[in-house]
């Protein structure tokens, strides 16, 4: 009786212990030819295992016939395990790999991986997307080659205008270029000064630079009387300035030595004193008063025209504080050039104008201000609409802001350049001079609008006021400022008699901005800026 055995999966080694074939253990494997077993051993048996399907099946795999015995010498001896359903198969091993059911059995993917990008874009915070994503296609094209920008810098100044005090700045910041333009020339250290104004001498500053001037006050004489402060017997020293153009003066004062010194500057064009008793100057220009101020923070700045000045370096009298002192000033001269924002014309036959009742502001006073008016219409001076201002005896009304009081009349009376950064600030300086509004009826200031909408014209009249060092002259002027176009007239009817000072040899004549950055100098204590039936026609650029 044949016996039955379940195939065993290739690979599977199969030992049996204690077999009669005369050899202690048989190894069943895989065969290369039909399903057989080699007995690896010196005695050649062959034994039929599985049943007898076809012709030729199941023998021992001999040169020979049917079921016989190998009998060469150590030869193996083949065991057919399986049942064999057809005939002794004498082609090749099958050697594929055996299939399992529910395995794909077919051939693997070959194709190409997936080379697309991956997508580095931003995350998609729409609706879910249930489309197919679209690979990026990456940039193939040749490595960018151009030439880096090797463009020169930025050698434009530096900008020096006031600190951004609005809101914080959260944009990105902008890198500073730095200035590589030529270097300064350097600054001029001046130890001389001129002792005397009466004798100028040669000049110690001369044209546009910088200059570092050191000296010391102590002992030296009171050559210059300053109206902006309160000295009488106080050293100063003198310095003699000599411009060849219209120049800005822009300095700053400090104490070298006892802090307490307080270095007072201000600018002159001669020594005179008016009249006796008298200690103001008919020819200062610049004065700045820092009493009280912090003594390492007093400065200045001021334009001024072709000519000699005197740059002086006094003391302030605080009371048991030094009045003089070794200092240093820095001091910076520019070429400027007039301002763009007016042209000049110079008009004769200006009459001025009739005198309509209830125009009356100041009746009499020295150094008065009028309270602050209104005009009935925006009025655009240096590109700002203006409609607030306060008239003063002393031939010149100031524009103001929106907001705030008018400026002190106590020093009113003290003419400057423009432009100027002492006080006071947006001025319409027709006849700037020391003048008052007699009493008696005949010397009055005077204010009003007439003309139509869009046509209206703002008056300014000073009549008859007089001179404070000379109440026998008299002078009568007027300002006019035109609705739309904005035109600024200056017009001069009488004087009496006829002198220096009534022709402006001691006055300022010109307008200045708000801000103080922008002016127009017409005249600065020359006599010969004004003349009766003539005047000055302002024509916004």
């Amino acid at each position: 009786m044949r016996r039955r055995y379940a195939a065993l999966p290739l690979g599977m080694v199969l030992v049996l212990v204690g077999c009669e074939l005369g050899n202690p253990a048989v190894v069943f494997g895989p065969d290369a030819g039909d399903r057989s077993l080699d007995v690896a051993q010196s005695v050649d048996v062959a034994a039929d295992v599985g049943g007898d399907q076809g012709v030729g099946d199941d023998a021992i795999d001999a040169a020979g016939g049917g079921d016989v015995a190998d009998v060469t010498a150590g030869s193996d001896v083949a065991l057919d395990l399986g049942d064999d359903l057809g005939a002794l198969d004498a082609g090749v091993a099958d050697i594929g790999v055996i299939d399992v059911a529910g395995l794909d059995t077919g051939t693997m993917d070959a194709g190409s991986a997936d080379s697309g990008v991956v997508d580095t874009g931003p995350l998609d915070t729409g609706p879910s997307d249930l489309g197919f994503d679209i690979p990026t296609k990456p940039d193939t094209g040749p490595l960018d080659t151009g030439p880096l920008d090797t463009g020169p810098l930025d050698t434009g100044p530096l900008d020096t205008g006031p600190l951004d005090t609005g809101p914080l700045d959260t944009g990105p910041d902008v890198p500073v270029i730095p200035d590589t333009g030529p270097p300064d020339a350097g600054t001029t250290v001046i130890t001389a000064y001129s002792e005397s104004c009466a004798v100028p001498g040669p000049a110690q500053i001369t044209g546009p630079g910088s200059y570092a001037i050191t000296g010391s006050t102590v002992s030296r004489a009171n050559d210059h009387r300053p109206s902006c402060t309160d000295d009488t017997s106080i050293g100063d020293v003198g310095y003699l300035v000599r411009l060849s153009g219209l120049s800005r003066l822009t300095w700053s004062a400090r104490p070298t030595g006892t802090p307490a010194f307080t270095p007072v500057i201000y600018i002159t064009q001669g020594c005179q004193s008016q009249a006796s008793g008298d200690s103001r100057f008919v020819n200062e220009v610049a004065c700045v008063s820092n009493v009280g101020a912090d003594a390492l923070t007093r400065g200045g700045a001021v334009d001024l025209p072709a000519g000699d000045y005197y740059f002086v370096v006094d003391g302030a009298a605080n009371g048991s504080a030094p009045t003089t002192g070794a200092f240093e000033v820095t001091l910076n001269v520019v070429a400027v050039e007039s301002s763009r924002s007016y042209s000049v014309e110079r008009v004769t036959t200006r009459s001025c104008s009739t005198i309509p009742s209830g125009a009356n502001i100041i009746n009499d006073g020295d150094d008065v201000v009028s309270t602050i008016r209104t005009l009935p219409f925006s009025f655009r001076y240096f590109g700002t609409p203006v409609t607030r201002f306060a008239v003063y005896t002393n031939g010149l009304f100031t524009f103001l802001p929106d907001t705030g009081n008018a400026w002190s009349a106590t020093t009113s009376w003290r003419n400057h350049s423009i432009t100027f950064n002492g006080p006071p600030a947006g001025i319409v300086a027709p006849f700037w001079d020391d003048l008052i509004a007699a009493s008696g009826g005949s010397s009055d200031i005077h204010q009003w609008v007439d003309g139509t909408i869009s046509d209206r014209v703002a008056h300014f009249y000073w009549e008859g006021v007089q001179f404070f060092w000379s109440r026998s002259t008299t002078v009568t002027f007027e300002v006019k400022l035109f609705e739309t176009s904005n035109i600024i007239e200056f017009a001069y009817c009488t004087e009496s008699p006829m002198n220096t000072y009534s022709r402006g040899g001691s006055a300022t004549v010109g307008i200045e901005s708000l801000d103080q950055t922008a002016g127009v100098l017409i005249s600065l204590n020359s006599n010969t800026a004004i003349a009766p039936n003539t005047g000055y026609r302002f024509l916004p650029r």
